[in-house]
């Protein structure tokens, strides 16, 4: 069941229609994950154009803000955005797009 439901997540990504949106969903999912949305819009936005990738995420349902304007995602979807970058290179972490470091990562 659980790789089922990990293909679908994966079709919702890959239907994302910019290599843009796509990268913008893999930051948010690796680093910004209960950061306030303005905060990543500020950081993100000359190179990801993140106001309107944010958007496009949030009606695709990968995404949404909560009240206090803190970037959600739900634990399956920023799980399959880690394995995406993973999959670069399982073996030299370093060579991956992004690196981070987490307890439960």
């Amino acid at each position: 069941m659980h790789s089922r439901i990990q293909d679908v997540l994966q079709t919702s990504y890959e239907s994302l229609p910019y290599n843009s949106e796509k990268e913008l969903f893999l930051h948010i999912a690796c680093f910004f994950v209960g950061k306030d949305v303005d905060y990543v819009v500020k950081i993100l936005e000359p190179g990801y154009s993140a106001a309107s990738g944010i958007q496009t995420l949030i009606n695709r349902c990968l995404l949404s803000v909560s009240p206090n304007k803190k970037l959600m995602m739900h634990r399956l979807l920023q799980e399959m955005g880690k394995n995406i970058v993973r999959q670069e290179s399982p073996k030299l972490p370093e060579k991956r797009s992004r690196v981070w470091l987490s307890r439960n990562s």
